[in-house]
């Protein structure tokens, strides 16, 4: 198993990256699309990189969807959980730095802040343009 690492700005961008790719190649562009995936687990670029899309809650009843990037080195980066019947969005991301509005959550043991944004609408379009945010 790989020693988890501190994740830079530079690999939080990477990440978002592939995430902004992953949309692109599976034509994820509304929350249908997100439901359409529920389940599933998709291989990134990277060495044992993936995208998993999946209930967040136990409770089927409770409306809460995570798209979630998973990579052995770099336990959760980013995290995105959507709620269409509460008609929100949040971006979780982990980083070494602070990040502007983002709402810190936790440290993590490796040196990473756990920080959050939560966004007023379940939308794609929106979380594209927060990721992107974090490309630039």
């Amino acid at each position: 198993m790989p020693e988890k690492e501190i994740i830079t700005r530079e690999k939080l961008k990477e990440v978002a990256r592939n995430i902004l790719d992953f949309f692109k190649k599976e034509d994820i562009n509304s929350i249908g699309s997100v439901f359409s995936k529920l389940e599933e687990s998709f291989k990134i670029k990277e060495n044992n990189h993936e995208i998993q899309i999946k209930p967040w809650s136990s409770d089927p009843r409770a409306g809460d969807y995570a798209i979630i990037y998973r990579a052995p080195e770099i336990e959760f980066p980013i995290r995105i959980r959507l709620n269409q019947d509460l008609n929100y969005s949040k971006i979780f991301v982990k980083t070494e730095s602070r990040l502007d509005n983002y709402e810190f959550v936790v440290p993590d043991l490796f040196g990473n802040f756990l920080q959050s944004k939560e966004m007023k609408e379940c939308s794609i379009s929106i979380i594209k343009k927060e990721l992107e945010k974090l490309v630039s």
